[in-house]
């Protein structure tokens, strides 16, 4: 069975914010900028605190857990049965695969009445993507896929 559990830290809100704060520093300092760049700070201040905003609304709109197994598909406490669902694709977008460092996890389903859902956040998995693609080869409801 796969378990997912969302990671408490969330690097893209975290940079996003870093930089959104270092722009806010450097124009109440000016003294620390290079002039040549002072057009590239005054754009790019505002898309870091957009993007901050953005992120930080998406990370509390994810499930915090999710569970998977051959008979179910478990969102927090909501559980749909299997029977209900056309299919589940899991996409595991990894940042260094040789450690295991996944960066972000997709998860697409579709209820036989047609009806397309899709959630994706940063997790913690309980299996790596060998073994996760060894335990769901028999189910062709399920998918994993992974990209680097």
């Amino acid at each position: 069975m796969l378990k997912m559990r969302k990671n408490l830290l969330n690097l893209e809100v975290v940079s996003s914010l870093y930089f959104t704060l270092y722009g806010i520093f450097l124009h109440f300092n000016p003294e620390s900028i290079d002039h040549s760049k002072i057009k590239i700070l005054y754009f790019l201040t505002p898309m870091f605190f957009a993007y901050f905003i953005y992120s930080l609304t998406r990370s509390f709109k994810s499930y915090k857990t999710v569970s998977l197994s051959h008979d179910h598909l478990s969102l927090d406490r909501n559980t749909i049965d299997m029977s209900e669902i056309e299919f589940v694709k899991i996409d595991i977008i990894y940042a260094f695969e040789s450690i295991g460092w996944i960066r972000k996890v997709e998860v697409y389903y579709k209820y036989i009445d047609g009806k397309y859902c899709y959630f994706s956040g940063f997790y913690k998995l309980n299996l790596n993507y060998k073994e996760l693609t060894d335990l769901y080869k028999e189910n062709h409801k399920i998918t994993i896929e992974k990209s680097s």
